[in-house]
């Protein structure tokens, strides 16, 4: 009952958004690395046959060197964030691409031609409530991904539904590469969750990656204009969803 009762009032607060014009304020995020997953300033990675530097950061703005080993070449990736939307701009001799992530889709922009690739789920799935239930106590990849949010403020974890798909990775510049990377985990492009799944992707030389992206929420207990939203993305090699790559979660905070 108290589930429905929540449903109701964040479909009244939409609805009230909606008449009033407002947008939600975006309040923070989270992830589940531990500390000093992502590249501190000045510090040099090997990641296929690339030293990738991060070499500059400030709160939501980043810029990564990568220099091919073999031949010198040299190229960049620039990361601007701003709250839920990611932009990266990745620059070689080859290329300028613009790649942003927003509202579930994935846009590709070449900026030399100005020809735009658009990448969205293939399926998108919504359970009932009482499916939802049974997910929800259910192990994926063998542990249990929700967490109880008990005596922290915050009602359980709702599984909201799934999306998954495809994209091609059959792509020269390591800086394009890794941007994509980032942009379906929501990640930044200096993670070692990033870092770890371009490797794989270049050892193996796959030609494509296929991810899966689980959404959750849950409402603050002592208000109704404040809630949070969970979204586990999940990277694999093959189209059967097996061959795991790499997970990366994150939290995000919504509040009127």
């Amino acid at each position: 009952m108290k589930i429905k009762i929540t449903k109701i009032i964040a479909s009244l607060l939409l609805v009230s958004i909606i008449a009033t014009n407002l947008s939600p304020i975006y309040v923070s995020a989270k992830n589940n690395w531990p500390t000093g997953e992502e590249l501190a300033l000045g510090e040099v990675v090997q990641v296929g046959n690339y030293d990738m530097q991060l070499v500059k950061k400030t709160t939501n703005y980043s810029k990564i060197e990568f220099v091919n080993t073999i031949t010198g070449e040299v190229e960049y990736l620039e990361e601007i964030k701003n709250n839920s939307k990611l932009e990266f701009r990745a620059e070689s001799n080859r290329n300028n691409t613009h790649i942003i992530r927003e509202n579930n889709s994935i846009t590709i922009c070449d900026m030399k031609t100005n020809k735009e690739q658009v990448i969205k789920p293939d399926v998108v799935t919504v359970y009932s409530e009482s499916e939802a239930k049974s997910i929800n106590n259910a192990p994926e990849n063998g542990r249990i991904i929700l967490q109880s949010g008990i005596n922290d403020g915050w009602t359980p974890w709702e599984y909201q539904g799934t999306s998954t798909g495809s994209t091609s990775t059959i792509i020269r510049d390591i800086s394009i590469l890794t941007a994509l990377i980032a942009a379906i985990y929501g990640a930044p492009a200096s993670a070692r969750v990033v870092r770890l799944s371009v490797q794989i992707v270049l050892t193996n030389a796959l030609p494509e990656v296929y991810w899966k992206e689980i959404r959750y929420m849950r409402f603050a207990k002592l208000t109704t204009a404040e809630f949070e939203e969970k979204y586990v993305t999940s990277t694999y090699m093959y189209a059967d969803y097996t061959g795991l790559i790499g997970t990366h979660e994150e939290v995000i905070r919504y509040a009127w």
